[in-house]
């Protein structure tokens, strides 16, 4: 599956991707980077709007359609072109990329853990060391809830900045701002 995330990849095309945990459901969007263990896809909304990034294990995924009718009707209803240069991702060390480019940028990222299925951690990168991340939490209400280390190498999905982590950043911002007032 590697060999083909890279030639499509370079080719530069928008792409469907399922994988193990519900077959019906896919991600779509551009591939970003691909290493020997995982990828990286800026994913699109299916109304066309930019939803974040998203890495995850290749042994998770089940198949992957492109050029298809689908890809057609995203390619017209797609509201943005974004640039991806923006997104700056080392192809070795993908995960260590966006956690640090969630330090960088000061958004919310969502983390899987150990294939659990859910999202293990929420919040805001703190420090980055040794294999190990430090997130600050925030709960579903945008509130502070602490901290967790975790170990890097026991990530299995984390995700940049979606929908879902853009509505917990703005929860966020607008406690932090009530309580200054």
């Amino acid at each position: 599956m590697k060999e083909k995330l890279l030639e499509l990849q370079k080719q530069n095309k928008n792409i469907s991707i399922y994988c193990c945990e519900d077959n019906n459901k896919f991600i779509y969007g551009k591939l970003l980077s691909v290493n020997d263990y995982e990828f990286a896809l800026l994913m699109y909304t299916p109304l066309g709007k930019f939803d974040g990034i998203i890495v995850k294990r290749i042994e998770e995924i089940t198949h992957i359609e492109y050029d298809g009718q689908y890809e057609q009707k995203m390619q017209k209803i797609l509201s943005q072109n974004i640039d991806t240069k923006k997104y700056y991702i080392d192809d070795s060390l993908i995960t260590n990329s966006i956690l640090e480019l969630s330090l960088k940028l000061n958004k919310i990222v969502s983390i899987e853990l150990l294939n659990s299925g859910y999202d293990n951690v929420v919040g805001f990168v703190d420090e980055i060391y040794n294999n190990k991340c430090t997130i600050k939490l925030v709960d579903e209400y945008g509130y502070d809830d602490g901290y967790s280390c975790i170990i890097i190498s026991d990530i299995t999905q984390i995700v940049l900045d979606s929908e879902r982590e853009s509505l917990f950043l703005k929860l966020w911002q607008i406690n932090k701002n009530s309580t200054t007032n």
